[in-house]
């Protein structure tokens, strides 16, 4: 393609960007409407507060200020305007007689068409649904090219709705003055079709370093623990207690990781792992977001092991759990017996009563900030790894100071010496050590033993 033609593309991709996705103003002041289905036995939270109280959160993540929040009951998501007559016109009022409020956050998946026409209309503000503040956080917080690349990506999808919106809203119009012809949204609807197989492309580069990096001999010798939860839920702060890394710096807000990062760490035995922090997940979390992130999220399901966070003070945490192994099942992961720990964080805000229900489910009980029950959580991801990695505990008599010894501190994990005390020349190192590495020191020293 043409640099002019790219260009052009570009011109239309940051147009329609800046148009649906990111608000325009500076400091928007926002009315949060939370809706739910009435009667609905199985709510996706065990109280509708606690969603409010999530989508809350989301806002605050951006720094917007609330004016107001509020739930609204319904029959259906699937409204033509999406909310009735009457309620329509109780919000419209609301929003005449507060001039503060800019924007309206619907706390719902995405909007139609026609709802988004009809509630924008009547209000006369920008509507924004949970797609939309979603990417704005994503965009917020992506740091590298990747995690930026994967946004971009993640925006396609949505950007196409709005456009299709916007066709929707011309087509419909009964005034032809100010509309923009069929040509201009032909234009950008190419121009977001190359765009977004630019932005493929450039993941796909990214993807192939990952996989060799995956291949590479230190990430096949050294053990993978992928360390996944609900969004806000510790996992940063587990990670720096488990590695004792100064530099992490864990933030009291939704999505505040969005690279896959990895860190060193040493397990009893001095065993040595990579613990490989992801982004947080979200309950009704766009299916294109986790589809846009996948190739980050490979990480994640191909480690050696999985270590699941759950934060068992929050009010809905039983959910919270279903959604993270919900979202792993989409991406192909298939939990055993072996392949997860699922641990209790955060019990040093809870009642003894229910991290005793915890420990009787099967969770592994801790508090990453205080150090609470870490100790016995390292020595579980240790018999794990030494299960799936198939590594063998060994203790070996060897001459003090000789090349074997210098060898197996340099091929194996050594996780004790003691001095032989039958000769005082000699000491007896346990090692662990992997079939492929024992192999290897039987061909280079076994005539000597």
């Amino acid at each position: 393609m043409e640099p002019e033609a790219e260009d052009k593309d570009a011109e239309n991709y940051f147009y329609l960007r800046s148009n649906f996705i990111h608000v325009a103003s500076m400091n928007p002041q926002v009315l949060v409407i939370q809706p739910f289905i009435r009667n609905k036995a199985d709510q996706p939270f065990s109280h509708v507060d606690l969603q409010l109280e999530e989508s809350l959160a989301l806002v605050n993540t951006l720094k917007w200020k609330v004016v107001d929040a509020f739930k609204v009951g319904l029959d259906s998501y699937s409204g033509k305007e999406f909310f009735r007559s009457g309620k329509m016109e109780e919000i419209s009022n609301l929003i005449s007689q507060d001039q503060r409020i800019t924007n309206i956050y619907i706390s719902v998946y995405k909007l139609s068409h026609s709802q988004r026409l009809a509630l924008e209309s009547h209000f006369r503000v920008p509507v924004i649904d949970r797609y939309s503040l979603v990417l704005q956080i994503f965009h917020l917080h992506a740091r590298t090219v990747e995690a930026k690349l994967q946004v971009s990506l993640a925006e396609m999808p949505y950007l196409k709705h709005r456009l299709d919106t916007e066709y929707f809203k011309e087509q419909h119009s009964k005034h032809s003055g100010g509309n923009l012809g069929e040509s201009v949204f032909e234009s950008r609807s190419f121009a977001l079709k190359q765009m977004e197989s630019r932005i493929k492309k450039k993941i796909d580069k990214f993807s192939l370093q990952r996989q060799k990096l995956r291949e590479s001999k230190q990430r096949s010798v050294i053990p993978t623990v992928a360390i996944v939860g609900y969004t806000n839920c510790g996992k940063t702060s587990l990670i720096k207690a488990l590695t004792g890394e100064e530099t992490l710096k864990p933030e009291n807000k939704l999505f505040a990781t969005l690279d896959v990062t990895c860190h060193s760490g040493s397990l009893p035995d001095n065993l040595q792992c990579i613990y490989v922090d992801t982004v947080g997940f979200l309950s009704d979390i766009p299916t294109k977001l986790i589809a846009s992130f996948s190739a980050t999220l490979e990480d994640a399901i191909q480690a050696d092991l999985v270590v699941h966070v759950r934060d068992l003070s929050h009010p809905d945490t039983v959910h919270q759990g279903h959604e993270v192994m919900k979202t792993l099942s989409k991406l192909n992961f298939k939990p055993t017996d072996v392949n997860i720990i699922t641990v209790a964080n955060k019990i040093d805000k809870i009642k003894k009563e229910d991290i005793k229900v915890a420990k009787s489910e099967g969770l592994i009980p801790i508090s990453a900030t205080l150090n609470i029950g870490l100790a016995y959580l390292q020595k579980e991801i240790q018999e794990r790894l030494i299960s799936i990695r198939e590594i063998e505990r060994t203790v070996i008599r060897i001459k003090t100071g000789s090349d074997v010894m210098e060898w197996l501190r340099a091929n194996t994990t050594v996780a004790d010496i003691t001095v032989d005390e039958s000769d005082q020349n000699y000491c007896m190192l346990s090692v662990l050590w992997s079939k492929q590495i024992k192999g290897k020191f039987e061909k280079l020293f076994l005539k000597r033993y």
